[in-house]
């Protein structure tokens, strides 16, 4: 599956906690321990918590992740074109 517009959060504690206070879109949250799916999860604003054991958490648009489940398998894959034009900013 390609998904644009995502925010991958690394790092940190065992169980990564998400809550949505302050945040004013949905979000589908997948919760990640190495490259298989622990957790996925529709957030709303103002009113969601979630927790699960995972290393890492991705956040995607509200209805990003639909036919994702628990047990499937993600790999994060950088865009060269995201990279260049990363690289070119800083050149600059």
């Amino acid at each position: 599956m390609e998904v644009g517009g995502g925010f991958s959060l690394t790092g940190g504690p065992p169980r990564q906690f998400v809550h949505m206070l302050f945040v004013r879109h949905a979000l589908d949250v997948i919760w990640l321990d190495g490259d298989e799916v622990k957790k996925v999860a529709r957030m709303h604003p103002w009113r969601s918590v979630g927790m699960a054991k995972a290393d890492r958490i991705l956040e995607l648009p509200a209805g990003e992740a639909e036919g994702v489940s628990v047990g499937d398998t993600i790999r994060l894959v950088e865009d060269e074109t995201v990279s260049e034009r990363a690289a070119t900013a800083a050149a600059e």
